[in-house]
């Protein structure tokens, strides 16, 4: 290897390996993370990742950080259409008859759940996101910690949500989708597919529906679930990078100036209110828990001082 490509390349590896030593001293798991993502986005998008997986050394806090410098303007992360899992918000053909509760972030969900169990990639990108204990979004708290919520109209949605993913699947066995009856078996599989793909799906721009025996085509909103951009963390204000659909991918670009290790955040749009937020994504804007329990203690006082 030549002295030069060797300095290009290796000019990129230093810096992820100076994150990975921060990452050991964060702990094994934040270490195993993060070399499960450097792994995982090597083998699918190749060396050229300009960011790395890791936990905010103040707060816990995971989200992605600069594997290396970067101007802004300058490419941090692509992830091809291909390589994420994609559903229109018109039905396919093949569901072209199925209830309206068949709704995109379900089928979504549906494709996280089955891929995670039967495709290699989804499988081990499945071990870096959110388990049942880990999320507080009340589509997935137990009977019990609905009640104690102490936010009624939370609970009463959540429990609607759950109602109509039993009513399209009657059949699946409470590990997958639990009754309401009880907090033995929640949250449930498919519940945390749906949970996480509700916290961190993407619009992806338009794609037409064609359906069979008819002429033309209907023009449909796309949505995505983008492994690798999916771990970045909300910036509101001051946000360090933007993503966008660019043709057949999904880009990440740097806004300002980064140093290796520094954070990357994005802004998505949020909802209105502290409620739909919560609902959303598990959690209160503005706190930094890093833990369920926190997440919803800190939902908790809200709802007693009514302020939700």
């Amino acid at each position: 290897m030549s002295t030069s490509r060797c300095s290009r390349r290796c000019s990129r590896r230093a810096p992820a390996l100076a994150l990975l030593l921060l990452a050991a001293a964060a702990g094994d798991e934040a270490l195993r993370e993060s070399h499960a993502f450097a792994s995982l986005a090597a083998a699918a998008l190749g060396d050229d990742v300009g960011v790395a997986l890791g936990r905010d050394a103040a707060t816990g806090l995971r989200g992605l950080f600069a594997a290396r410098a970067a101007a802004p303007g300058d490419l941090l992360l692509r992830v091809p259409l291909a390589r994420c899992l994609v559903e229109t918000r018109a039905l396919p053909a093949s569901l072209r008859r199925a209830p309206a509760s068949m709704t995109w972030d379900v089928r979504l969900a549906l494709q996280l759940h089955d891929s995670s169990e039967h495709d290699g990639f989804w499988a081990a990108y499945g071990g870096l996101l959110p388990r049942g204990d880990d999320l507080a979004q009340p589509l997935v708290l137990g009977p019990r910690d609905l009640d104690r919520l102490g936010d009624a109209p939370a609970a009463a949605a959540a429990r609607e949500q759950r109602r109509r993913l039993r009513e399209l699947f009657p059949d699946l066995p409470p590990d997958v989708l639990p009754a309401d009856d009880g907090d033995a078996s929640f949250p449930g599989t498919l519940l945390v597919a749906w949970a996480n793909v509700r916290s961190r799906a993407f619009a992806a721009g338009t794609a037409a529906v064609a359906y069979e025996g008819e002429a033309g085509t209907e023009e449909s909103d796309r949505f995505a679930f983008v492994p690798f951009l999916d771990m970045g963390n909300h910036e509101a204000s001051r946000p360090t990078a933007a993503f966008a659909v660019v043709g057949d991918a999904f880009e990440l670009r740097a806004l300002a100036p980064l140093a290796a290790g520094d954070g990357v955040t994005y802004s998505y749009a949020e909802p209105r209110d502290v409620r739909a937020h919560f609902a959303l994504y598990g959690y209160v804007p503005g706190s930094a828990c890093a833990t369920r329990s926190c997440h919803v203690a800190a939902y908790r006082a809200l709802a007693r001082a009514r302020e939700l």
